[in-house]
């Protein structure tokens, strides 16, 4: 997994930066304006860098669109953090985008569970965890890699949700593993969070 500093972003005023390998300019959205729904919050700060305008449907259904999600750890010590994060796209009637793809990611697997793949990120203090949200094709999702594809100009959302629950994931993801409740085992050390952000997208034209 890839870690960047989010360091390399220029911050000033509404926080503007401009996205690595892209032309786009960027707009940093802070979760720690956002209510924190748990304690463990305090270790990691989740931010959002979005596309900003001019959008059209061609740019938003490209390889080349891109939100970059930041996952720090802005605690003193080292933490392990999940990896994952659930995305959906909405029109601006507030109704679910149907996916265009959904491929299952843990169908196989070399490891006895899909709870042994997972791939658990450690970061020192400072570091970020960064995941990549692409709409054709999204491969941060625990379970499917997903994409879809929008119609027509408008107004959507995308919620991204970024959760660690630790009974649940051994829950789904555990089944044959022999280590499950092993304290050393990366799933039994990485910090829990439950934090969704929504991100707007103004798509004008077309073209």
């Amino acid at each position: 997994m890839q870690r960047i500093d989010i360091n390399r972003f220029i911050v000033f005023g509404l926080a503007f930066g401009c996205l690595t390998n892209s032309t786009l300019f960027a707009q940093e959205i802070d979760s720690n304006s956002a209510k924190k729904p748990a304690a463990s919050n305090k270790s990691l700060k989740m931010t959002a860098v979005t596309p900003m305008s001019p959008l059209t449907v061609r740019s938003v259904n490209s390889e080349k669109f891109l939100i970059s999600v930041l996952i720090k750890n802005v605690s003193t010590k080292p933490v392990v953090i999940y990896p994952h994060m659930t995305i959906e796209l909405f029109d601006s009637d507030d109704q679910a985008v149907k996916k265009t793809l959904a491929i299952g990611r843990n169908g196989f697997r070399i490891s006895n569970s899909a709870l042994e793949g997972i791939h658990f990120v450690t970061l020192a203090n400072g570091e970020s965890h960064e995941i990549k949200v692409n709409l054709k094709r999204y491969r941060y999702d625990p379970v499917f890699i997903s994409g879809w594809k929008i119609r027509r100009p408008g107004k959507y959302s995308i919620k991204l949700q970024y959760k660690f629950d630790r009974k649940q994931v051994k829950k789904d993801f555990g089944r044959g593993c022999v280590s499950i409740d092993d304290p050393n085992q990366p799933w039994n050390k990485a910090i829990e969070m439950d934090q969704t952000q929504f991100v707007k997208l103004n798509v004008k034209s077309a073209f």
